[in-house]
């Protein structure tokens, strides 16, 4: 992670020319593996470029994070947020802090407190993150200044790719629907190939689309919602792990125990018997 002071100037620099905004910190982490459980004292906007896990401000609702999410933390509530334990997510994120956020904040830029968007192309935003730390590590003629203007350019081109979404409607429109065909029939054989020609798709275009919406390939994202899934039910000490893995469509326990290692980082037993040590608490 790289941190930056922005009025750490040297001897006959010129102090930065807008004064209203200051970019304090710039970070890429490739593999975070730690949960946040922070009070902030500044603005934060953090953008999830792969991998997943979960957000929530305060005492409010526990939102899951899946690639291409973006949230913001302000100044107040504690934020709990990350991957879960034995995993990693990748993660860009900048620092700000003055006056001149609430403009921003009015004009959208800023995600609302408590809030997740989605990006619709978020390698795009690693780019533009590292163009951002390249300015603030160089610290050229005029850099705090060049690092508050392409942080505001940024957050504009992420505040248009996440409505950019939705003047896709009728793409869009179609992948909602098969969404939540998975999502109601999760413990059945769910084949995509067979949901593409019903929705008058090929599975290549299927695929491609599904890969712009989510980050994610189809089967991965299934097998993801069906972890998911699993978590929420570990949580039910009544249901035997077998129990569990038949309502997530995966039937059969030691191929169920496999995949959720893989995509938890522990076994589904270990996950109930650890759950009391992971609930957040503020």
């Amino acid at each position: 992670m790289h941190q930056v002071p922005v009025f750490d100037l040297q001897p006959g620099m010129q102090p930065p020319v807008i004064r209203d905004l200051q970019v304090t910190q710039v970070g890429h982490l490739k593999a975070k593996e730690y949960r946040v459980h922070h009070r902030f004292t500044y603005h934060a906007v953090v953008v999830v470029i792969s991998g997943h896990g979960d957000f929530r401000q305060g005492d409010g609702p526990v939102q899951e994070i899946a690639p291409g999410a973006m949230f913001a933390a302000y100044p107040g509530p504690v934020y709990h947020y990350g991957p879960p334990a034995g995993a990693t997510w990748e993660e860009c994120h900048v620092a700000l802090h003055g006056r001149g956020l609430q403009r921003w904040q009015e004009f959208g830029l800023l995600p609302a407190p408590g809030s997740v968007r989605q990006l619709a192309r978020p390698a795009w935003a690693r780019g533009r993150f590292r163009g951002l730390l390249r300015v603030v590590n160089d610290r050229g003629t005029g850099w705090a200044d060049r690092a508050v203007v392409l942080t505001e350019m940024l957050l504009l081109n992420l505040y248009y790719d996440q409505v950019g979404q939705h003047r896709q409607r009728d793409a869009l429109a179609e992948l909602d629907a098969v969404c939540e065909y998975c999502r109601n029939h999760l413990a059945e054989p769910i084949d995509f190939h067979t949901i593409a020609r019903r929705s008058g798709m090929s599975y290549s275009l299927l695929r491609k689309r599904w890969r712009e919406l989510t980050g994610s390939p189809p089967q991965r994202w299934l097998t993801i919602l069906r972890c998911n899934h699993a978590k929420r039910l570990l949580a039910n000490q009544e249901l035997r792990i077998a129990q569990v893995a038949e309502a997530v469509g995966i039937p059969d326990p030691f191929s169920f125990s496999r995949v959720f290692r893989r995509h938890v980082g522990v076994s589904p037993r270990y996950y109930r018997d650890q759950l009391e040590t992971w609930v957040d608490r503020p």
